[in-house]
């Protein structure tokens, strides 16, 4: 299940911020900038992290308003130092009080400690990304465009993800899997190249005689050879 925060801020340069910073995490971003939507949120929705603004919503407000079934964990955040608000914030469950300006890299680290084990890692993204380009290879058209899309994170970022995972980048990644499909079919079947190649997601057989010999070493022709006498 995908993990549901809400982020209470005035600034929406800031709550862009904070929302795509979480993007990698595969978590589904409320935002509010007033006190009315946000109490309507923490009342109505089921969530598992609440950022918020003490000087939109007070502490007090909050936990009147919180739904009924779940008490997901809370970040403050204030600009003003208020021993009263932090006492109350963390009567009420709260695991960290950030003084404004906030620094994005710590809030989002203890965000995500706050939520271990309940969001994806960046590893976990990378082996999903990987899996839809093995679900999707006999499909010509697939580029990096489309994987990025279905997952709703940038190209350069999906792009970063499969190079860090030791697998070359989308290209290497997804020519390794389409061969591995090629190879599956040279040996199991005896389907003319030109088939073979449709159901990989070849553009042609002469581009899938390139990259099976680029990646291999040999030709498909010569792999089937080798692989029928033996």
């Amino acid at each position: 299940m995908t993990c549901a925060i809400l982020i209470v801020d005035r600034d929406p340069h800031w709550t862009e911020k904070v929302s795509n910073a979480f993007v990698p995490y595969l978590v589904r971003v409320h935002t509010a900038s007033m006190a009315k939507s946000a109490l309507s949120i923490i009342r109505n929705s089921s969530l598992d992290l609440v950022v918020l603004d003490a000087g939109i919503v007070s502490i007090e407000m909050y936990s009147m308003n919180l739904h009924r079934r779940t008490r997901p964990k809370l970040i403050v955040t204030s600009s003003v130092r208020d021993f009263g608000m932090a006492v109350d914030s963390l009567r009420v469950g709260a695991s960290d009080i950030f003084l404004r300006p906030v620094s994005l890299r710590d809030l989002i680290r203890r965000a995500t400690r706050e939520l271990d084990g309940r969001i994806a890692s960046p590893h976990y993204l990378a082996r999903r990304l990987d899996g839809f380009l093995m679900a999707h290879l006999g499909h010509s058209d697939l580029d990096l465009t489309r994987l990025s899309s279905a997952f709703g994170i940038s190209a350069s970022y999906a792009s970063l993800l499969l190079r860090e995972g030791s697998w070359g980048g989308f290209r290497a990644r997804l020519a390794h899997h389409r061969v591995a499909q090629a190879k599956s079919l040279l040996v199991g079947t005896d389907e003319p190249l030109y088939l073979i190649a449709e159901e990989c997601g070849f553009s042609s057989p002469s581009r899938l005689s390139e990259t099976f010999l680029r990646v291999v070493g040999i030709g498909p022709k010569r792999f089937r050879q080798q692989r029928a006498i033996a």
